[in-house]
């Protein structure tokens, strides 16, 4: 039986993952999944991936349900756009015997989502049934609040004190 979330619970799951502390776990086919929203590098978070509490880098590179269900493929060029350009002068039967096909690609397979769109379009291609078990409204609401209030002053031209929200003191 496929059951999916509505659009209202997708976007109460997104608003749950958005700033530097968003987390929430889901039922996918009986695989446990928690997402949480990390630091990946400097000044760029990333929602990370983890399947039943784990994350093993042995699901990168073998063939696995979790790796197929979970991760994020990334498409990648065999050669190097100056390679490919020095190969597309040779002959196409030259490139044909040789064994060379310049469009080739192979894919790798990350852990961590860049946004929360793709995520949830993987998901639904690849899970029959997903429910949310949980998604962390705390700092999540408060994010959401935070950033709605930041808004409203931008479009009002009102000045923002963000020192005046609750939850949010930057003293």
């Amino acid at each position: 039986m496929s059951t999916q979330p509505t659009a209202e619970q997708w976007k109460a799951l997104e608003e749950g993952l958005y700033g530097p502390f968003g987390r929430a776990e889901l039922e996918c086919d009986g695989y446990t999944l928690s997402l949480c929203k990390l630091q990946v590098a400097e000044n760029r978070l990333a929602i990370q991936v983890f399947v039943d509490g784990l994350y093993r880098s042995e699901w990168h590179h073998t063939d696995c349900e979790q790796r197929r269900r979970f991760f994020c493929p990334e498409q990648h060029a065999v050669y190097t756009g100056q390679y490919r350009k020095a190969l597309a002068r040779m002959s196409k039967r030259a490139r044909k015997d040789a064994g060379i096909d310049i469009d080739e690609k192979w894919t790798s397979y990350a852990a961590t989502w860049p946004r929360f769109a793709p995520l949830r379009q993987h998901l639904k291609r690849e899970n029959a049934s997903i429910a949310i078990a949980s998604v962390n409204g705390a700092a999540a609401a408060a994010a959401v609040a935070f950033r709605a209030e930041y808004v409203r002053c931008r479009q009002t031209g009102e000045r923002f004190d963000p020192t005046c929200m609750d939850g949010w003191n930057a003293r």
